[in-house]
């Protein structure tokens, strides 16, 4: 009798386990993220409506997948590498996330080696190409510069050109030097000066030093404060040269505000064109948010929405192979942020729409 009972009290116990361990992967299973953005330092300008883009991700996620079944955590990344590092092994080991998302090309290339140990997947968010290119468990989104460099050549017809280009952006400079070569800009009329900081803002000597280069247009490849500090030293140096670069850090509604019109009048830009139907729905949450605010926002957003789509189709194992398969070539995104955007060879592609700032009004280039 006692046998009998030790067998059957066996048997309750196990199938407890089992029903326990079945509510456990229904209810309590999660699609956990981690977001690395700048909340504050000198890309809080940025790093603030990505929070809302990936908070409204979030939701969307949740009433894909059912309430309480997504979890995005994010932490704060000051604008600095460093800071990033300590960021992602706080999500990896304290929160548990399943992949992670970074902002920032510097942040995301410290990231990066971090997300390899832990075999987790990173997307990032950033100009720079290479991470993608050395890391198979890595996802590009955002904006290309050998693509917006090749295209804007084609653009003003500009192959006779001298370009300079100045970068305080990782490896980013060689890829918009790529650019240019393929519209058949010779190499001569090209000259890098990068290994700059992002926190740079005084110019005034490189632009000193290649006077005698004589650029037609000068390609700033940096943010907000830096991209304001070199318009503004050109024009007071008396330079003519073009500028040509990325509209949300370059010609932003700050910048415009900020600087005479003789500054900006010689400004070109590039952006991916907001897709409307998510420009109409986060407006309605956030009324208040600027044309510039809400490009960061799309950008997240179509972000998270398919990192959270990879890990649920891989969701009984998450490894990074999986989501890194799912992601690859994606072309059916749900709701995207940005015109025809989709993934190609784990890079996010998407229309451009090129523009110059006239009497501080921005006048699309057709």
């Amino acid at each position: 009798m006692k046998k009998i009972i030790k067998i059957v009290s066996v048997i309750v116990v196990v199938l407890v386990l089992i029903l326990l361990a079945a509510r456990n992967y229904e209810n309590g299973a999660k699609i956990k993220i981690g977001v690395i953005a700048p909340q504050t330092g000198f890309g809080a300008y940025w790093g603030g409506p990505v929070a809302k883009g990936v908070q409204m991700a979030e939701k969307d996620l949740e009433n894909m997948y059912g309430k309480g079944k997504v979890e995005v955590t994010i932490e704060d990344s000051q604008s600095s590498a460093p800071r990033g590092v300590s960021a992602a092994q706080k999500l990896l080991s304290a929160d548990k996330v399943d992949a992670l998302y970074v902002e920032f090309s510097s942040v995301a290339y410290a990231v990066g080696p971090v997300a390899k140990s832990a075999n987790k997947i990173m997307m990032y968010s950033a100009y720079n190409q290479k991470i993608v290119e050395e890391n198979p468990n890595s996802i590009k989104t955002f904006l290309s510069f050998e693509v917006a460099c090749r295209e804007f050549v084609k653009k003003i017809d500009g192959s006779n050109k001298k370009y300079l280009i100045v970068s305080a952006v990782g490896d980013v400079a060689s890829y918009c030097q790529s650019g240019l070569g393929e519209s058949s800009v010779p190499m001569e009329n090209i000259k890098v000066v990068q290994g700059l900081s992002p926190k740079d803002t005084d110019f005034r000597t490189i632009l000193l030093q290649n006077k005698s280069f004589a650029p037609d247009y000068i390609v700033p490849i940096m943010y907000e404060d830096g991209s304001y500090s070199i318009l503004k030293q050109a024009n007071d140096m008396g330079i003519k040269a073009g500028f040509f670069s990325d509209k949300q850090d370059l010609v932003t509604e700050k910048n415009i505000a900020n600087l005479p019109a003789e500054a900006t009048n010689n400004v070109y830009y590039f952006e991916a064109p907001v897709n409307q139907v998510f420009a109409d729905k986060i407006k309605k949450l956030y009324p208040n948010m600027n044309v510039d605010d809400i490009q960061a926002a799309a950008n997240s957003y179509q972000s998270i929405m398919a990192l959270g789509i990879g890990l649920a189709d891989c969701e009984k194992n998450k490894d990074v192979e999986c989501v890194a398969n799912k992601l690859a070539n994606k072309n059916d995104l749900p709701v995207v942020g940005y015109e025809n955007a989709k993934f190609v060879n784990r890079v996010l592609v998407s229309d451009l729409v090129f523009g110059r700032v006239v009497n501080k009004e921005k006048v699309e280039i057709k």
